[in-house]
């Protein structure tokens, strides 16, 4: 069990280890309990899986732990009396040192976030934990520190950020997140007095293709037709399923919008979807409104797009509208 760092005099406890108690004992009985403390804390060390070292104030480690050596990829032994320069490459071992520097001159504690290289290559993230400690006069000894792996938090974090933002189905955006980028995109626009295109489309006779061959074609049709558009537009476009068979792309620049929305249906319309049973067309309907700077808000913007959209399968479906 770890203790709470605000629990723990550490400063106390480090003087214990090097220093001894000040009762009154024979020189071998002191030097017996410390070696025996000395010993049951680095046997605690050692059952902790996060690097921890100990380096005294001219910058040469002391002490570390089993998971420090597997960090470094070196014995005990060729750690400890080694200084950083020692055993790190010349760009990080300079950037480790002033960090050091740093933290002797101000006292107290230093807790970062950085990456770091294992012995073994990989990269991961990692927040430093360091402290100072002090002798029995009060002056600064050195530091202890310890390294936490946060690499599979970050990774976590990162997917429930893209699980949070985006369609399970297609990974498109969802309709959530399209609206917040979409709103950011409409502010921009605006301080720069840009165009922006709002497109909407859906895929004509959908439920058809549901009910004839089943659902799981269905959302096969739904990713094909994702893969397409994606070829169609920038990286930076925002694209988004907003639900069902339902579409919306945000491009910057009234040509760039106007030639997209022009070639989308022809482009959906020539590439059929392959699959075991056959090849399944698809047709869409897709209206596009030209917003100008300064438009109140998304919702408006979609509405005037959904507006085209509807007159697209007024006049027949396969094609495109403008407003």
């Amino acid at each position: 069990m770890l203790y709470d760092s605000e629990a723990v005099n550490w400063d106390s406890l480090l003087q214990r280890l090097y220093w001894g108690d000040v009762a009154p004992l024979g020189k071998g009985a002191r030097l017996r309990r410390m070696q025996l403390d000395l010993d049951a804390v680095r046997a605690s060390l050692d059952n902790i899986p996060a690097p921890i070292f100990i380096k005294n104030a001219s910058g040469t480690y002391t002490e570390c732990n089993r998971a420090f050596q597997q960090f470094l990829g070196l014995s005990r032994e060729a750690i400890v009396g080694k200084t950083v320069h020692d055993v790190a490459p010349p760009a990080q071992a300079a950037i480790y040192a002033e960090a050091d520097r740093k933290l002797l001159a101000a006292g107290g504690r230093q807790v970062y976030d950085s990456q770091v290289r294992w012995a073994d290559g990989t990269l991961r993230d990692v927040t430093f934990y360091k402290a100072v400690f002090h002798d029995a006069e009060g002056r600064a000894a050195g530091q202890a520190g310890a390294i936490f792996d946060i690499t599979d938090q970050r990774h976590l974090e990162q997917r429930l950020r893209t699980l949070a933002d985006t369609d399970p189905l297609t990974g498109l955006l969802n309709r959530r997140s399209f609206i917040e980028r979409a709103s950011l995109a409409l502010e921009r626009a605006a301080s720069q007095g840009a165009v922006l295109t709002m497109i909407m489309f859906d895929l004509d006779h959908f439920k058809h293709v549901n009910d004839r061959h089943g659902h799981a074609a269905g959302d096969a049709l739904l990713r094909h037709v994702a893969d397409v558009v994606r070829r169609q537009i920038r990286g930076d476009d925002l694209f988004a399923r907003l639900g069902g068979d339902e579409f919306a792309i945000v491009l910057s620049g009234e040509a760039e919008g106007i030639a997209v929305a022009r070639r989308l249906p022809q482009c959906i319309a020539d590439a059929p979807l392959a699959m075991t049973s056959g090849v399944l067309s698809c047709r869409i309907s897709l209206g596009a409104a030209l917003l100008a700077p300064g438009i109140a808000t998304v919702d408006s913007a979609v509405r005037q797009a959904d507006a085209a959209l509807y007159s697209a399968k007024r006049n027949g479906r396969n094609q495109s509208v403008f407003v």
